[in-house]
């Protein structure tokens, strides 16, 4: 009950008038349908600019627009300009900040819905961290003390791709906890692949150095329920976001 990771939906629905005066949606036993007809007159603009996708779909995201676009936001209000998007070859310049997502803060953090139980995310990043503090990459975001990040970060001076939840102490103090990682080869450029997936109620994370050759996965069978209405609380469901962090 409530393992579900979408967070809250909403449906529009012709509504009918009695001759009373009062509305109806749907009679007796009858439930929300899956597919709806448009009304007459009605132009279906889904996937145009502005109007945010529906249904099964996949897309592609290079940030090469002027301005990011709608379906694209952050975790509560910039207070400063921390990402740039490359307008001329695409791609986005995020910058690390001293603030981490198991704080109340705002973090280098730009995300979208998961709007799919069945999905999979991939973006290719460049980065090389400094310190053991820094870390960028993929992460699936529910709430402070509920996400998962796939990143890259420093372990004993060597690049290592890594996957960390946060997770409550009996103080409800919020930590990071390493599931799974693996030290990168020396001579790493800094060029990742990162990819998420969710099928049949688990998650799998993979990467790819340099982009190239096959995917190696980091960690797969792990427990979506982690990130669900149930476990973490709330409804807004999981948020799939680009993140960096210099205070990890």
């Amino acid at each position: 009950y409530n393992h579900f990771n979408i967070g809250r939906e909403t449906f529009l629905l012709p509504v009918r008038w009695t001759e009373d005066k009062w509305p109806v949606v749907l009679v007796g036993d009858e439930t929300v349908p899956f597919i709806q007809n448009f009304p007459e007159g009605v132009v279906d603009r889904q996937h145009e600019e502005g109007f945010m996708r529906r249904g099964n779909f996949s897309f592609v995201e290079n940030f090469d627009e002027e301005k990011l676009p709608m379906e694209w936001f952050f975790l509560r209000t910039p207070i400063e300009q921390w990402h740039e998007l490359n307008q001329d070859g695409g791609g986005i310049w995020i910058t690390a900040r001293p603030y981490n997502l198991r704080e109340r803060n705002q973090p280098s953090f730009i995300g979208t819905r998961q709007r799919h139980h069945t999905m999979s995310v991939e973006t290719v990043m460049h980065y090389l961290p400094t310190t053991e503090t820094d870390l960028a990459g993929l992460v699936l975001f529910q709430n402070e003390a509920f996400h998962i990040t796939l990143g890259v970060t420093l372990i004993e001076g060597e690049n290592h791709i890594v996957l960390q939840k946060a997770e409550r102490d009996e103080n409800q103090q919020v930590n990071k906890v390493i599931l799974a990682s693996e030290r990168l080869p020396t001579r790493f450029n800094g060029v990742m692949g990162l990819r998420a997936e969710m099928a049949n109620g688990q998650l799998a994370f993979s990467y790819r150095v340099r982009n190239s050759g096959r995917w190696n996965i980091l960690m797969d069978g792990i427990d979506a329920t982690y990130l669900s209405t149930a476990r973490a609380t709330g409804f807004i469901g999981t948020i799939i976001a680009l993140y960096a962090s210099s205070n990890e």
